[in-house]
């Protein structure tokens, strides 16, 4: 819901570049071929070890946010 109450106060433009998605890491790996900026927001146990991996090979990536809840 924050996610598309804050997309709707950007330009169309910038629209088109966004999406959000909540799924198994699994499913999600293949979205990491054209991104440029990944938020990840894993639980406790922090990144699956596949999604980990993919991530550290992406070249598309610039930028990751990783939020947390502790550092260990």
């Amino acid at each position: 819901a924050y996610f598309n109450q804050s997309v709707a106060k950007l330009s169309p433009a910038l629209v088109s570049r966004l999406s959000f998605t909540t799924t198994p890491t699994q499913e999600a790996l293949s979205l990491l071929n054209d991104a440029t900026t990944v938020i990840a927001d894993p639980p406790r146990k922090g990144l699956d070890p596949h999604l980990f991996e993919a991530l550290s090979q992406a070249k598309s990536i610039k930028q990751l946010l990783y939020i947390s809840c502790g550092w260990e």
